[in-house]
This record gives structure tokens, C-alpha cells and sequence, in this order.
């Protein structure tokens, strides 16, 4: 697949199927064509599983708290795709490493394979804490704890975003575009190409949960070329 400096115009062209996401079965979707649409409730989002086209790999459009894909375990949304010769999981945290986010938070799930196999990630954030008005947090997710594969796109890690404010100290935890162009910034200083908002993956979320998470992601993710 060649690289294209495509936003959201381009997005609507594309073609990507979808399968609907239970815990026990995938159950084939329509193509993919339009723009991402919002969940109807934000306490219940729109579970999805993704795959490129014909390589038959694919991944949640959510991480989630255990090894359960539905909607009352979601954590964050997908909002990162890295893809290429050097998409895997030691390169990533090389360059976040390097960028200043040397710590880790709490392990959640992603789903990252058509064989069933679930990926648990601790990721990479700032410090956190009372004096941290902003803590990013990045969780990275593989098949095998390294890389995934599908022959449309071909080797590929897909990752989560958010900040946790005042993290333990009165904050609340969000995810927003922010959180996603932080990291996605940091890989394009490092000298990689950046897709901004590429992939639609129909996890539009706007508003604060039952559990006081506060969501304004749009849908889209940025593709990460490495």
C-alpha cells in the first residue's frame, strides 16, 4: 500500500469492512465507506471489529479492561495506526521513550488478531500525579507482544490515547484529539510520516461516561508510517 497524504476526503473513499463484535463471535459487516458515526449512547458504544480487506487480520476499535469485547468493558478508543517495515512494539516505545514518556500505567486488553488473541499493555505516559495537570498515555498493541500482519497493509500496531489530569488528586481522565496528535507528534519529530485522522473506525464518542471519563474522540485515527 503506498503512502498518500489523505485526511478525511480521502478517508470517505476508501473501502474497509467491518464485523460486528460480540464476546464469542464475529459476525461480517458492510463495507466501510462513509465517516465514522457517533455511538448513540456514550455508556454503550458501537463495538467494532476492523480489518483492512482482504488479509483477513484484525483488531478491536476499542482496549478494554479484561478479555471481554463488549461495550460495558471498553477502556479507551483505538485512535493510533502504525504501519511498515519497523511497526512493532521495541521501535514505539523507543521513540516515546526518547520524547519523555518513560513510565506506565495500568494494564488494559486489545484485540488484535482474526485467531482470537488479546494483547495486554501497561503503554508509555508521563509522570502523573498532583503537580501533572496532563499525564498522556499511549497503549500500544500487537499480536505476539511484537507485531501484527495482514498482507493488505502488512506489518501493524495499533494503539489507544488518552491523559489522565492530576491523575489520584481530584483529576479526571480523557481522551480528546490532543492525546492522539501528542503522540502522533512526537513520531513525525522523529522523522516518520503522519497520516492525520486517516482510519474511520467508528468509535465517535463525545460527552462524559457513567464512570466520569470524559470523551471527544472524533473517529479517527492517525496512521504512523515507520
Amino acid at each position: 500500500m503506498t503512502m498518500k497524504n489523505a485526511g478525511r476526503t480521502r478517508q470517505t473513499r476508501r473501502t474497509r469492512r467491518i464485523a460486528a463484535a460480540t464476546a464469542t463471535a464475529l459476525v461480517l459487516g458492510t463495507a466501510l465507506t462513509a465517516a465514522p458515526s457517533a455511538s448513540a449512547d456514550i455508556n454503550a458504544p458501537n463495538v467494532v471489529n476492523i480489518y483492512f480487506g482482504g488479509g483477513g487480520n484484525t483488531f478491536y476499535n476499542y482496549d478494554f479492561h479484561s478479555t471481554s469485547g463488549v461495550s460495558s468493558n471498553i477502556d479507551w478508543g483505538i485512535d493510533l495506526v502504525f504501519s511498515g517495515g519497523g511497526a512493532n512494539i521495541p521501535a514505539l516505545r523507543s521513540v516515546v521513550n526518547k520524547a519523555g514518556f518513560n513510565g506506565s500505567g495500568s494494564g488494559q486488553y486489545g484485540f488484535i488478531s482474526d485467531i482470537g488473541q488479546w494483547d495486554m499493555s501497561t503503554g508509555e505516559k508521563q509522570g502523573s500525579g498532583c503537580t501533572w495537570p496532563d499525564s498522556y498515555h499511549m497503549r500500544q498493541y500487537a499480536r505476539n507482544v511484537y507485531s501484527s500482519y495482514d498482507s493488505s497493509i502488512g506489518f501493524y500496531v495499533v494503539a489507544s490515547t488518552h491523559n489522565d489530569h492530576y491523575e489520584n488528586c481530584g483529576g479526571y481522565s480523557e481522551e480528546d484529539e490532543t492525546s492522539k496528535h501528542v503522540f502522533s507528534g512526537a513520531f513525525r519529530n522523529a522523522g516518520y510520516a503522519v497520516n492525520d485522522d486517516y482510519w474511520g473506525l467508528s468509535n465517535t464518542q463525545e460527552g462524559t461516561d457513567a464512570h466520569g471519563k470524559r470523551w471527544d474522540n472524533t473517529g479517527w485515527a492517525s496512521w504512523i508510517h515507520m
